[in-house]
């Protein structure tokens, strides 16, 4: 039984009498999945279960309504699939013979868990925990609704694919000092990701997604849940101890793709070929700072990694500048440092006529030596331009007439083309080709060996790689036409052709299907041609909005009359 005002079960908002909810598209009477519950179910005579929005391996989770204090909320049941299934009567759970003692023990951990969240009620940037209770031989937990909260996915590709420095330390740093709060509660999210954190309408981050330690850990007797790219590599161990620096990587590597709008490498994959490119080549826009601490916090090594959330706060907002407006002085912090300023600038200037002098005398001296001291000192003539190191800048013969060829391989052409040091010595060409092993825009080969002697200008074509020549096809549940394009584009895979066609009760303007699987190669250096089928919908048969998405095989926008389904947890 609904309450007395008509409610979409999709999003709980009032409808009226419509069977086709106008904010969502929900369709009322919609099939469910058997293993969850269904639509409509009351629990503790108080809280109306909606869809199904997301599972994982730990549970599931549900929109509801509170009847008691008329609000929407969220509904997390703790149902591990591997431990547990759902008994016929739709509502009780069946632990599965033999899995007794670890289905006990784990849902312990989940009502730990969620009663150590709910004590927080002060941390704004975390999403609520309000009420734990048992039922159905299982455990509820009852969370907040952020209304019009959007992933930190969907924000980025509404915002061009990246966020500038400035927005984004407004962004993030009350969500850093949340989780040191959390840490100092021994309260580890490995979780960290695009997906799990939320957007509010005032531009403002909340922290979502959280479970139990046994799901965010590879071989546990759950099934792991594990965002590629920023899980660290300790969660695929089963040997590691996870901490607060679980959570750094993680953090680390969402502000690189927030920073950059590129996902860092799997932690498995770096572990073999290390390949992650510093965040300021990619985009010189990045402070070296901010840059250089994001690298630290994404080592491999959990000993070698930044420790704390307050340690990667503090490095990230150095080194404090005038018109940075993070970074507060006051006057009298200003008066202290006026005097070493001063100092300081004096003593600058000394060591720096000291050096010149002592410059011009070991010239002088080299002359003498050499030979050459009828030449014009004051011309420069017979100084040879200073040494470099073969790795990675040009090395002058002690002749002054030829050069070690530098290594350009690995480098970014874009910073190669406008480094002095290589241009001064360098006539460089380009050519480009695909390339399985190295990014679009690096240097996968040069003409001329390493540390080969050459002379000024000598001529040497560089190999840059037009990356992968088989990109993967990228998902395309829940994904708009324009954003699904522009994630192809992003992967190099410009030969598509758009076909649209109806689909009764799906939203207008999204991806249907492909003509062929996500996640298959398509060779994009041909005439091959992917096929994009668009929903298009005769105004009057198609809702106004929903999100549509898949999972398991399951078309939940098709088969099940689902909307938003994003597959992540809690």
């Amino acid at each position: 039984m609904m309450p007395e005002n008509k409610r979409c079960l999709g999003c709980m908002k009032e409808i009226g009498s419509n069977s086709v909810c106008p904010f969502c598209g929900y369709i009322e009477g919609s099939p469910h999945l058997p293993a969850y519950l269904e639509p409509g179910t009351i629990l503790q005579e108080r809280y109306v279960v909606g869809k199904l929005l997301s599972y994982n391996g730990e549970g599931a989770t549900y929109i509801a309504f509170d009847q008691s204090l008329e609000s929407i909320v969220e509904l997390r049941e703790y149902l591990p699939d591997t431990l547990a299934n759902r008994e016929d009567d739709g509502r009780q759970v069946h632990i599965i013979a033999g899995c007794e003692t670890q289905y006990k023990a784990l849902m312990s951990d989940f009502i730990e868990l969620s009663n150590s969240i709910a004590k927080f009620r002060t941390l704004t940037h975390v999403v609520q925990v309000y009420e734990i209770f048992e039922a159905n031989n299982t455990v509820y937990a009852i969370h907040e609704h952020i209304d019009g909260g959007i992933s930190l996915r969907q924000y980025l590709m509404e915002n061009a694919g990246e966020l500038n420095w400035e927005e984004t330390a407004r962004m993030f740093t009350p969500l850093m000092t949340t989780l040191g709060v959390l840490h100092g509660s021994n309260i580890i999210h490995r979780g960290i990701s695009p997906e799990t954190i939320l957007v509010t309408k005032r531009g403002e981050l909340k922290l979502d997604g959280f479970c139990i330690s046994a799901c965010r850990a590879a071989k546990t007797e759950l099934s792991a849940q594990l965002f590629a790219g920023y899980a660290a590599p300790e969660q695929y161990s089963t040997s590691s101890w996870h901490g607060p620096w679980t959570d750094v990587y993680a953090l680390a590597a969402v502000l690189y793709k927030v920073l950059t709008g590129t996902m860092p490498p799997e932690a498995m994959s770096r572990s073999i070929n290390d390949n992650l490119l510093d965040p300021h080549t990619l985009n010189p826009a990045i402070p070296k700072h901010v840059s250089s601490t994001i690298m630290d916090a994404l080592r491999l090594s959990p000993d070698n990694r930044i420790q704390t959330m307050r340690e990667l706060s503090s490095r990230l907002l150095q080194p404090v500048v005038t018109n940075d407006p993070i970074a507060v002085h006051t006057p009298e912090e200003d008066e202290q440092e006026e005097e070493p300023k001063s100092n300081k600038k004096y003593w600058l200037v000394a060591t720096g006529i000291t050096g010149a002098i002592l410059l011009v005398v070991a010239v002088l001296i080299i002359l003498f030596v050499l030979g050459d001291s009828s030449k014009d000192v004051s011309s420069g003539s017979g100084i040879s331009i200073p040494d470099y190191s073969s790795s990675s800048k040009a090395a002058v013969s002690d002749e002054g007439q030829y050069y070690g060829m530098p290594n350009l391989v690995g480098q970014v052409y874009e910073t190669v083309k406008v480094n002095n040091d290589y241009t001064s010595i360098l006539d460089i060409t380009v050519k480009e080709e695909y390339n399985e092993n190295y990014a679009k825009g690096i240097i996968c080969d040069q003409s001329i060996k390493v540390d080969t002697q050459i002379k000024l200008k000598t001529k040497v074509t560089v190999t840059v790689s037009k990356g992968s020549r088989f990109p993967k096809i990228p998902d395309y549940y829940g994904l708009k036409k324009e954003e699904y394009i522009a994630e192809l584009e992003r992967r190099g895979i410009k030969n598509y052709k758009i076909v649209e066609e109806e689909a009764p009760g799906r939203d207008n303007g999204y991806i249907s299907r492909l003509d062929r699987d996500p996640g298959t190669t398509i060779d994009i250096s041909g005439s091959e041609t992917l096929t994009i089928y668009v929903i298009n919908n005769p105004v009057s048969s198609a809702p106004e909005s929903s999100d549509v998405s898949s999972e398991n095989g399951y078309d939940f926008g098709t088969d099940f009359g689902y909307g938003n389904y994003g597959g992540y947890a809690y």
